[in-house]
């Protein structure tokens, strides 16, 4: 005879059970920017995370196939500027524009940068990710980097 829990079959979302994962993942928006080989996607936002991975939000369509290795350059808004955080990953799901990956990155340095999500996440005065400012390439502005060298 096969027991059957029914309760445990539905989706947390769905019916309103308990979320039981051991890693409980935590809602947040954070801009990011998904690395996968040469291409760079960016206005991509982090829908959720835990420290065994996150689910993303993507501007438009991409497939990628399981397994996949991608890197993750979370821009963080401190409440003065931008902050800068890299976490490599690899593809669990994949869907249309939403796209779930798991950490591949060493514990300690995945446990760092998702606390730093959530401390300034918690701090965030504001409901939309701030706007990053346009970079010029180097270029633009050599001269003027030069004359203040030289000055």
């Amino acid at each position: 005879m096969t027991l059957f829990n029914w309760r445990s079959t539905g989706s947390a979302a769905s019916d309103g059970t308990p979320d039981n994962r051991a890693q409980p993942r935590t809602a947040v928006f954070s801009a990011l920017t998904l690395v996968h080989e040469d291409v760079e996607l960016a206005d991509c936002h982090a829908r959720n995370i835990s420290n065994k991975g996150i689910y993303i939000e993507l501007p438009n369509d991409l497939a990628m196939t399981t397994g996949t290795p991608v890197t993750l350059r979370f821009h963080i808004w401190t409440g003065r500027d931008h902050m800068t955080r890299f976490l490599r990953a690899a593809v669990v799901r994949s869907r249309q524009r939403f796209l779930a990956a798991g950490f591949t990155d060493h514990e300690l340095i995945t446990n760092a940068v998702v606390q730093d999500i959530h401390y300034f996440q918690q701090h965030e005065r504001r409901i939309d990710a701030r706007a990053m400012a346009q970079r010029l390439p180097l270029g633009a502005n050599l001269t003027v980097w030069i004359a203040r060298l030289i000055s």
